[in-house]
């Protein structure tokens, strides 16, 4: 008796528990949520700030939620939106799971843009966001005053442990218990955030039911994805992870040879995300970039 109440209680308790900690996050960074409707999909942001618009993209299996560390201090001066995007974190589903491709993501970016009538925004992206970033702007360059890239895929795809792994046919992205979950933990963080308990154990849930669905996304991802992007002209920030398992730092350094002028900040023994590895160092470099660019401090 008791374990058919437990089972008919547990999806009640999941979802206090995801609430919950959305609702934290909401508090300690002063963001307010929103939900839009793009392309009859169902889109949650976080919103925070006026001014010229930042527009904050998760990477792969993510949510927006991985920006609450430095969003507060990006939104001084002006409009920070984090976005989930189609297929990740409360976001709508996608009908099939080739519209997680990069480049499909950056369409529909490029629809988001348009719903919230911002004919132009900087993009911060993180992992595939950084890619998403990249190819809005190869796409629709007018759309992008500037791009952030955090660990970022690039056009040339170099060796990493993740690809050498994805290669023997073992993803380290996609657990199937919470052991491999606190592995993957450890194969993308060189300095893993402090996460208490039961939202550790509630995300490691949700990735853990989710698997067969991020596989598929992950098969897509680099659909159509271009080998150069000679077109490239925003003004660059790149941020690196100098211990970075999944997208080797050489990445970075080419892109930055082949962005004109872009910028590169190597990050020593920061791993796959520098917004929770090294959150002030990633704000300083990002300030300091858009206020070179003429916008508020």
């Amino acid at each position: 008796m008791q374990a058919r109440l437990n089972n008919l209680l547990a999806p009640h308790a999941q979802r206090w528990r995801h609430n919950t900690y959305n609702s934290l996050v909401r508090r300690f960074s002063r963001m307010q949520a929103q939900n839009l409707h793009v392309n009859g999909m169902e889109i949650p942001c976080l919103v925070a700030g006026q001014g010229e618009t930042l527009v904050l993209i998760h990477g792969f299996a993510d949510q927006k939620e991985t920006w609450s560390l430095i969003a507060p201090w990006l939104a001084r001066g002006r409009r920070v939106i984090a976005l989930d995007l189609p297929g990740y974190g409360d976001a709508s589903a996608l009908e099939h799971p080739s519209g997680s491709a990069i480049t499909a993501l950056a369409r529909f970016l490029e629809s988001f843009l348009d719903t919230l009538g911002i004919e132009s925004a900087h993009l911060c992206g993180n992992s595939m966001g950084g890619g998403v970033a990249l190819a809005l702007a190869a796409q629709s360059p007018k759309r992008v005053k500037s791009l952030i890239l955090l660990a970022s895929v690039g056009p040339s795809v170099h060796d990493s442990q993740l690809k050498e792994c994805v290669e023997r046919g073992v993803n380290p992205l996609l657990p199937s218990s919470m052991i491999e979950y606190e592995a993957m933990l450890d194969f993308i963080f060189e300095r893993r955030p402090p996460l208490p308990g039961p939202v550790r154990r509630h995300l490691a849930q949700r990735h853990i039911e989710r698997r067969e669905i991020y596989a598929a996304q992950f098969d897509h991802l680099l659909d159509d994805f271009p080998d150069e992007y000679p077109q490239l002209t925003a003004p660059t920030l790149i941020i690196h992870g100098s211990r970075d398992r999944l997208i080797h730092p050489s990445t970075a350094t080419v892109l930055a040879q082949r962005i004109p002028g872009a910028q590169l900040v190597m990050l020593p023994a920061i791993g796959h995300a520098p917004q929770w590895e090294a959150p002030r160092k990633t704000i300083n470099a990002i300030q300091d970039f858009l206020v070179g660019l003429g916008t508020t401090p």
